[in-house]
């Protein structure tokens, strides 16, 4: 046996802590017996956590890996313990130890921050990840019905309208995003409700496959919806502007604007 090992046999337990840490080791208690109170106690499990998560156990320290290990693990034992703490007590709360970096001890106290926060601030952030998740699902679907995204710089800018009855659907109908797909048209007055406010006219290809595979074209005075309430259709493939029979049924006509 070594002199080194003997001397660390003999003096190793002495100068370790309750959990075997010397000294110069991050999360040091101070001594046999001292177990580590309150924010000590949080800076040895967090940095336990950051060993754990960080890559090979040494590597580069992933603060949101480290964050989500502190609260699977110990988060329930302390998520009653802040809640009357305010943010500036929080950022003055320290560990004694100083082998701890600035950069950890902000990651520590974000993490009780967020521990502390109220019923309220936690019902927020729950409805607010609620419609994240719905937006991104959202988002999910739309990619899947329309796996190429729609180049509007293809199609005309203006549509023009005729209407040959007294129902106010003619007018200039200008290029106005997407549905289902496809460009759809909108004249922003094409009539006024009785209250005086105006209608939005709506030329679009609804998802009802009278006309084709791909849906029907129609005019309506009402947003862009799966249901069917147009006030004229096109009764026939292909593009709203081009010429074909029977063409526009409901006694209107479409022509593309230069």
């Amino acid at each position: 046996m070594t002199v080194f090992a003997m001397f660390m046999l003999i003096f190793a337990p002495l100068a370790t802590d309750d959990s075997g840490r010397f000294p110069w080791q991050d999360g040091w208690t101070g001594g046999k017996s001292s177990p580590p109170l309150g924010i000590d106690l949080i800076a040895i499990r967090y940095s336990d956590c950051q060993k754990e998560t960080a890559l090979w156990g040494w590597g580069p320290i992933s603060k949101d890996k480290a964050r989500e290990c502190f609260l699977e693990k110990y988060g329930h034992e302390y998520e009653d313990d802040f809640d009357h703490w305010t943010v500036s007590q929080i950022r003055n709360y320290r560990p004694s130890s100083t082998f701890y970096s600035d950069q950890t001890i902000e990651d520590i106290q974000d993490v009780l921050i967020y521990l502390g926060r109220s019923e309220i601030e936690i019902l927020i952030e729950e409805k607010r990840e609620e419609l994240a998740l719905s937006r991104a699902a959202n988002e999910t679907e739309k990619v899947s019905k329309c796996p190429d995204k729609v180049d509007l710089q293809s199609y005309p800018d203006v549509l023009e309208v005729t209407d040959f009855t007294d129902r106010n659907y003619g007018g200039v109908y200008e290029l106005d995003g997407t549905y289902n797909c496809n460009p759809k048209w909108t004249n922003f007055t094409c009539g006024k409700h009785r209250d005086g406010t105006r209608i939005q006219c709506n030329l679009f290809l609804s998802p009802e496959k009278i006309a084709s595979k791909s849906g029907t074209w129609v005019v309506q005075p009402l947003p862009p919806s799966e249901e069917w309430e147009a006030g004229a259709f096109y009764q026939c493939p292909g593009m709203p502007w081009e010429s074909c029979l029977p063409g526009w049924i409901g006694d209107i006509s479409v022509t593309a604007k230069e």
